[in-house]
């Protein structure tokens, strides 16, 4: 008995680790212009970086991902936690609110695989931009 329950783990994470291995590549936002890019990199490791930008607003968001029934699930890493954190800061006459940015969370958002692209089955907002739009294999 022990050794199926073994084989079983094996087999599906083989398949898992193939899967992940088939949608490895850097895909680019069909949507991107001058100043206006949203690119997503998978490692055949499994794990993503995502990055966007407009203009002098940009970042990078990096976490793991999965592979599902043909969708991309993914969970950023803790530092890219969707939470805002404000601190106030006065100064003699004014009281500015300091926050951290608003990374998207991209937990949120299942992504399709297709044949050479990617894309977000709903709108992904990262306060710079907001993306939904097909991202082709480089």
């Amino acid at each position: 008995m022990r050794i199926i329950g073994t084989t079983i783990f094996l087999l599906s994470t083989t398949i898992a680790f193939t899967q992940v291995n088939e949608v490895a590549g850097t895909f680019s936002s069909v949507n991107n212009k001058f100043e206006r890019w949203s690119v997503m990199t998978l490692d055949q490791n499994g794990t993503f970086i995502y990055s966007y930008g407009v203009g002098g607003c940009q970042a990078k968001v990096t976490g793991t991902f999965s592979v599902d029934n043909s969708m991309l699930k993914f969970v950023n890493d803790s530092e890219f936690a969707s939470k805002v954190n404000t601190e106030d800061m006065t100064t003699d006459s004014l009281t500015y609110n300091i926050g951290t940015p608003l990374y998207p969370d991209l937990s949120l958002v299942d992504w399709k695989i297709g044949k050479n692209f990617i894309k977000p089955l709903n709108s992904v907002d990262s306060g710079c931009l907001v993306e939904s739009g097909k991202h082709k294999l480089n």
